[in-house]
C-alpha cells in the first residue's frame, strides 16, 4: 500500500499474444488501480539512481522487476543448427519432437515449432513425451506422437478478485 507502480512494456499493447479486447481491459484495470504503463518502451540503464528507459524517460523506484518476457535464446542454435530453424527461429521438430534430420536430439518447450501456447503446461507435456521416446528408443520399441493439449483456454490473474478467461476469441 502506499507505494506507485510504473510497468514499462516494450510492445505496443500488454499481452500481445492474447487478443486486442484481452490486453484494452488489462491496460485499463492497471490504470484505474493508479499504475503508470508506458508502452513501446524498455529499461536500459540505472544512472545515478534513476532507471532510464531506451526513449529517455526518467524514474526512481524501490524495487525493480526486469523481465524479458517469451522470447528464447535461439543464439547457439543459429551458430551450429541453422538448417533446423524456421522462419522465426524455433527448432523445427517432427510429430514426435525429434529435431529435423537429428533423430537422437529432441526439443521442448519454447524453443521448438510446435504451434501452441508456450506455457510450462505444454512444455511439461512434452517432456513428458520426449521421455517416453527416450525410453522406446533405448527399448527399440514404437516412439509416441506429441498432441497439443489444444486450446484449453487462459485466465489471467489480475489480484485476488479479479481476472480474465481467454478461449479463441471469448474473453470473460
Amino acid at each position: 500500500a502506499g507505494k506507485q507502480v510504473c510497468l514499462v512494456h516494450s510492445w505496443d499493447r500488454l499481452v500481445p499474444r492474447n487478443k486486442e479486447k484481452t490486453s484494452k481491459y488489462i491496460h485499463g484495470f492497471l490504470e484505474r488501480h493508479g499504475v503508470e504503463v508506458i508502452l513501446n518502451d524498455s529499461v536500459k540503464d540505472l544512472k545515478n539512481g534513476f532507471y532510464v528507459t531506451d526513449k529517455g524517460k526518467k524514474f526512481k523506484c524501490d524495487l525493480c522487476f526486469m523481465t524479458k518476457g517469451a522470447t528464447p535464446n535461439f543464439e547457439l542454435m543459429k551458430k551450429n543448427f541453422s538448417n533446423v530453424l524456421n522462419k522465426e527461429g524455433q527448432i523445427i521438430v517432427d510429430d514426435y519432437l525429434q529435431i529435423r534430420g537429428h533423430e537422437n536430439i529432441f526439443a521442448a518447450g519454447d524453443i521448438n515449432s510446435i504451434k501452441e501456447e508456450k506455457t510450462a503446461q505444454n512444455a511439461a507435456n512434452q517432456a513428458k513425451i520426449i521421455i517416453a521416446n527416450l525410453r522406446a528408443m533405448e527399448k527399440g520399441n514404437e516412439m509416441k506422437k506429441y498432441t497439443t493439449l489444444g486450446n484449453r483456454g487462459m485466465v489471467i490473474s489480475l489480484g485476488r478478485r479479479n481476472g480474465i478467461y481467454e478461449r479463441g476469441d471469448f474473453v470473460l
